[in-house]
Order: C-alpha cells, then structure tokens, then sequence
C-alpha cells in the first residue's frame, strides 16, 4: 500500500521532467517493499524551493495496522547532525564569527587537555579527535557529558585526521550555541527554521505530537554489512568504534527511542523527528541558496561552507573514505560509491538504519527518504540510494536509478532434496542430522538442486545446473519442463517471507509465469 502525491509547479521552469521523475522514482520505492522488506517509509524531493515528488506507503507498526499517511512522523537518526549543524553556522554567521577561530574563545573550558587550538572548522569536520570519552557518564545527563569533553583528550592530533563522532557531535554544537546564541540548540531551531518554514520536524518533539510517530524497529539480524572491519570492531569493546558508538552511554537499544518521553529529549546527535517532506524542504532550502519562501536564512559564504570539504580520507571510525565539509557529509573524492550524486556541490547527511537527505545547489535538488524498519548499515544501502539515484544528474535524477540497488549475488537459497523425498527451499539442508530426517549424517543425495538468484531485475531465477539429476518427482508441477521458470515479484516475496517467519519451510515447487 502506497501513495503518490505532487504538488502543483511550473514545469516549464523546471530542468527535471517531473512526470518522468516520478515513473522513475515510484516503481523503485515500491519495490523497497517488495523486494526488501520495508515496512513503513516515504520519499520527498524538491527543486528550485517547490516540491515535486512525495511518496509515503507501508505502516507505522509492525502489526500493520496502522497507515503511514503524509502526516506520519518517524525518528531520523543521525540525519539530525544535519539540523544541528545548519544551526551553529547561522550562529556563527548572525555573530560574523568564522569558522577559522578557535573553539576555545567561546567556550574557555574547552581548551583543556591539549584542546585549545582546535578550531570551529575542525569541530564542525569531525577532525577534533573527540569522537569517544574516557570517562562513563549518561547520554541524559547534559551536565557531565559536556564536562566530560572539556577534560576530555583528543584520540588524535586534531587537525591531522578525521573520524566520524557519531554521539558527542550533538553535545559539541549544543554548547557552542549555548554559549553564543545563550539558548540551547534545539529551541534555537526551532526559532530560526522551524516557525519561519512551517516544518514538522523537532530536536525534542512535543507531547501532542506522540500519536502521528512511526514505531522504530531494530534491524533484522543477517550478514553484517560492509565494511567488515568496521562492523566486527563495532562488536569488539575496547576499540575505537565501540567506544565512538557507546559514549557517551545510553539509549543504546532502538526501542528505548519509542518511549515518549525519549522523543522529548533534544539530543542533538540523533534524536530528530519529522517527515519526509519537513526534511525535504529544509534542505530545499539549502538547495536554493538559503532563502525559501521569502526568509533568507543563510549567505552565500555560508553556504559555502557547506559544501567546501574540509576533511577527506579514511575515516578512523568508518574505516573507509568519508568527506566532512563544516558539519555535513559529502562524497569522498577516494570512493566510488557516491550517495549524494553527482554534483561535488552536493552535501548532506544519512542517519543510522536507512533514513538520507542531501541537498545539490548546483542543481537546485533536494533529497529525504524517511522510514521505520532499520537495516544493518549506518550509511544508506541500497534502498536508499536507488531511490535517490547514486549516479544521478541534473537531467535525469534517476536515470541510473534502476541499476543502483539491484546487484546480483545478495542473498542465495538452494533447493535442496531431502532423502525423505521432499524438496525444500532454503539456505541450508533441513536434514544435516535433525529429527526431521532419519539421516544422521549429512549423505550426497542432500546435494543442492539449484540456486535461487537475485538478478539485475525485480524478480528471480531458479537456475539448475544438473537438469538430468534432480529427483524433485511429483513435487514439480511438470517434470518434463524447462528448467529455467521465471519467479515474478509477488512469488519472491511471499517465498522469502515464509523463510524467514516460519520454522518450517515451504515446499519447493516450480514455477510458471
């Protein structure tokens, strides 16, 4: 179940081909749930300060029973670094501060432990060396998370490398705003952007709005995604990783972020909540200059800021190239993979599990996929960058859209003949020594009969090697047929689904289009 909505605009004034954006664009979020298992999402884009697409479908629970609609609000993760950053450089503009001062002559304390050279710049583009804490202090207690990282160290010479500060970064530009603006960042946020632009879109979100929020899941357990040396270490306590994603402590489990009561709290560094559109258009406003809707809200050195990478190389968190300019992420000039398109303009930010915005000037675009059931991946994965179009142009948003996404070899189930005569679909032989056969060794009849693939189209292939050998007998609907059936999209889904929800698995049968 999902929708589609567009507002009304002046295509002629327009460089995208709204109607072709939108044949591009909807088969592919469509088949985030299809194909891969999205429960509850929805897409926004804008160019030239006016929307052009939105899509919302799926639900906010898991029961799924009940809708997200357009006004369904949903937690972003880190894609709150984003608004928090946008805040401190219009502090720092209002001020005629520039980023090339030191952090410490606005915040004296700061300066302790080695840290009094350390810029705004440096801040903004995670090359402080303050991504973890010695000591253990709560992520709800301001107080001592702000004092911690006044006597807090640097885990490298700061200026020389950079690592993404997944949980202090928030505490680092609230301070500042505090300490400059005199009131805390999320109240300034809501002062500065949300009022002026009517955005649904919250550091710290208003008892009355609890009722429109998605329910936020974990991720699905599976094969860890890459890299695999972030992602082991992220398990291993002690490394820099852990360490960066467990300090300051707390909230560490995703449910805690379904408590009312956590919504409320402005934290900076992942607690924001909106829409897709709210997030959309904030963004369309960076896209267009920094002024919409009659507000100029930034200048063009400003701006400039945002899209000017101050820090590029392997990450000493992420262990593989990012890019930072003054508090955004941008797409490293060393990696191949890009997920804020083409533009070397372009900046943004991701947050965990799936949720992405970005902005492009040079085109006027602006990008916000929003959604409830998280993946392993701390960085968008495939869903997220089909729908925003990894290797997209200003022409053509998507044009590469449907190759983005859809990459063979992800996932692989056999078909496998059991010596009890029965045929399964699976990742694994059901007999290898269970009850459920009477083999207690894993014999050479349990070979597999054939893969499952993902191919570069929505749908799949059963493909058999070995035609002559398979056993499969009555449980095919016609033996004597070519073993190569087509399994459209709808049968796909259901297969795996059953796979992954039943303990027992569905009779493999062939089938026909």
């Amino acid at each position: 179940m999902w929708t589609t909505r567009r507002s009304s605009l002046h295509v002629s004034s327009m460089r995208l081909d709204v109607d072709e954006l939108k044949q591009r664009i909807a088969p592919l979020f469509e088949e985030n749930f299809e194909r891969f298992g999205e429960l509850g999402a929805a897409i926004s884009i804008w160019q030239g300060g006016k929307s052009i697409v939105d899509l919302e479908g799926g639900f906010r629970d898991a029961r799924r029973e009940k809708p997200w609609t357009s006004d369904t609000l949903v937690l972003i993760w880190s894609a709150t670094k984003g608004l928090g950053s946008a805040c401190l450089l219009h502090v720092l503009q209002e001020h005629k501060i520039d980023i090339e001062r030191r952090v410490s002559e606005f915040w004296p304390k700061f300066g302790q432990a080695g840290k009094g050279t350390i810029t705004l710049a440096q801040l903004l583009s995670h090359q402080a060396g303050l991504c973890a804490l010695d000591r253990k202090v709560d992520i709800r207690d301001y107080k001592a998370v702000i004092d911690a990282l006044e006597k807090q160290e640097p885990l490298w010479p700061p200026g020389t490398a950079h690592g993404y500060h997944a949980r202090t970064f928030g505490f680092l530009l609230d301070e500042l705003v505090r300490r400059i603006a005199r009131i805390s960042l999320s109240e300034y946020w809501r002062k500065i952007f949300v009022e002026p632009l009517k955005l649904e879109l919250w550091i710290g979100l208003p008892e009355t709005e609890n009722s429109r929020v998605a329910t936020i899941y974990a991720a699905k357990a599976g094969k860890p995604p890459e890299p695999a040396g972030f992602y082991r270490d992220l398990t291993k306590p002690g490394t820099l990783v852990r360490k960066t994603f467990t300090s300051p402590y707390g909230l560490q489990a995703v449910s805690a972020m379904n408590d009312p009561s956590m919504r409320a709290q402005s934290i900076v560094s992942f607690g924001g909540i909106g829409s897709a559109r709210s997030l959309a258009k904030f963004y369309a406003m960076l896209a267009n200059g920094g002024e919409l809707e009659g507000h100029d809200f930034f200048s063009a050195k400003t701006i400039s800021w945002m899209t000017t990478t101050l820090a590029d190389g392997t990450d000493r968190v992420f262990q593989i190239p990012t890019a930072f300019s003054a508090g955004f992420m941008k797409d490293s000039e060393q990696s191949r993979r890009r997920i804020f398109g083409r533009s070397i303009s372009s900046f943004g930010h991701p947050g965990a599990g799936g949720s992405h915005a970005f902005s492009d000037p040079e085109s006027g675009i602006a990008f916000a996929y929003v959604m409830n059931q998280m993946e392993q991946s701390l960085l968008p994965n495939e869903k997220r960058r089909s729908c925003a179009g990894e290797r997209s142009s200003r022409r053509s948003f998507c044009r590469a859209g449907a190759d983005t996404g859809r990459r063979e070899g992800e996932g692989r189930l056999s078909l496998w003949h059991c010596c009890s005569g029965q045929t399964w679909l699976r990742e694994k032989p059901v007999c290898s020594g269970s009850r459920a056969c009477r083999c207690s060794r894993f014999p050479a009849r349990h070979r597999s009969q054939g893969s499952f693939h993902r191919k570069n189209f929505p749908g799949a292939v059963i493909r058999f090697e070995r035609p002559e050998q398979h056993a499969i007998g009555s449980n095919c609907e016609n033996s004597s047929m070519n073993w190569t059936p087509l399994l459209d999209k709808s049968v796909y889904s259901v297969l795996l689904k059953r796979m992954r929800t039943s303990a027992t698995p569905p009779r493999a049968r062939c089938f026909r289009i």
